[in-house]
C-alpha cells in the first residue's frame, strides 16, 4: 500500500481514509482485484489447460485454498465450478471500480 500511496502523492494514511470511505479496506480491494483477474483467466478458453493452482498463483494468491474460499465467499461457487461455466458467475456482490 506504501508503492500505492506514493504513486498516488498521498500518505499511507490518507489512501486508508479514503477506501474506508468508499467501504472498503486495502486488503479488501486487493483480494477483489485479484480474485476479478483470476476469474478472468478461469473464463478464458485459451487457458483451458493451466491449471486452477497455475492461474491462482499467477493472480497473485499464495495457496490455492485462499483463491478457492475467495470464490466460494464472492460466487458461492468453486474454482473449477465458475470455470465449468466458462463465462464471469452472477456476482452477489459487486466489484469495486479498478481503473
Amino acid at each position: 500500500m506504501e508503492t500505492v500511496a506514493e504513486d498516488l502523492g498521498i500518505t499511507r494514511r490518507q489512501l486508508e481514509r479514503a477506501m474506508r470511505v468508499a467501504g472498503t479496506t486495502p486488503h479488501s480491494y486487493l483480494i477483489s482485484a485479484r480474485l476479478e483477474r483470476a476469474v478472468q483467466r478461469l473464463s478464458d478458453p485459451l487457458n483451458k489447460r493451466r491449471t486452477i493452482a497455475d492461474i491462482a498463483c499467477d493472480s497473485g494468491f499464495s495457496a490455492l485454498s485462499v483463491f478457492s474460499k475467495a470464490c466460494r465467499d464472492k460466487y458461492d461457487a468453486s474454482p473449477g465450478q465458475i470455470r465449468q461455466r466458462g463465462r464471469q458467475p452472477h456476482d452477489r456482490h459487486e466489484f469495486p471500480e479498478t481503473d
